[in-house]
């Protein structure tokens, strides 16, 4: 008798639980389906300020797929870098966008010991005088000859790169996925210093660009903190 009334409130425990279950699941997809936010303002014919003309266009290997990588040109003394996902890093001429060089990263024997595989290109380009730098989905670090792409030097970070470096003073600050703001020589790559925020078991996949100035390196991190470290030692500020 106890056996049989165990079970029926075991079998009544679990409908209960079913319901509330399906009732969940039907709250949840219809979560935000209310009206409740206001409707888009109504378009209207204006008389554009500025006529925009394009003047040419070009491709430069694939775009950044699924690997979250937010590639933007760099433009210096009237040239446009760019590099892709697919290891391809090209200059061209701002006026008429033709390419005055061009170099797929892997064809060089040996890079990072890839045996030939291009490496995925996913920060940068920075380009200041020179020297243009890029970073890698695999945490390479690359310092090319901005004039006729030839490779300067090379680092391994062990970490994404998935935002432009930032290059003055003889100095190239670049930020990893893993929390950390580093600083290379801008002449052979040696490290000068490395500063290190914790990084949240939960973030969104994007990290904000180092600026320096006035000595100084701004960086923003993924726990919500902004620092100003010294140029010269990384020394927080």
């Amino acid at each position: 008798m106890i056996n049989t009334t165990m079970s029926r409130c075991a079998l009544a425990i679990a409908l209960l639980a079913a319901t509330a279950s399906v009732s969940g699941c039907n709250w949840i997809k219809n979560l935000g389906k209310k009206d409740n936010v206001a409707p888009p303002a109504e378009l209207v014919d204006f008389t554009p300020t500025l006529n925009v003309q394009r003047i040419w266009s070009s491709g430069i290997g694939d775009g950044s797929g699924k690997s979250g990588a937010r590639m933007v040109p760099a433009v210096a003394a009237g040239r446009v870098y760019a590099a892709g996902v697919d290891g391809r890093i090209s200059a061209l001429e701002a006026g008429n966008g033709s390419t005055v060089w061009s170099e797929k990263s892997g064809k060089r024997t040996g890079w990072f010991g890839r045996g030939g595989n291009s490496v995925r290109w996913s920060g940068g380009p920075a380009v200041n005088g020179d020297l243009l730098v890029v970073g890698g989905l695999d945490g390479q670090l690359q310092a090319l000859s901005s004039s006729d792409g030839g490779l300067r030097w090379e680092v391994q970070l062990g970490a994404e790169i998935i935002c432009a470096p930032a290059i003055s003073d003889g100095i190239v600050v670049v930020r990893t996925q893993d929390g950390k703001l580093q600083a290379f020589d801008s002449a052979n790559g040696n490290r000068r210093w490395v500063y290190e925020e914790s990084v949240p078991a939960l973030s969104q996949r994007g990290n904000s660009s180092p600026v320096i100035g006035n000595g100084m390196a701004y960086v923003s991190f993924d726990n919500g903190r902004v620092v100003a470290v010294s140029l010269a030692d990384g020394s927080p500020a």
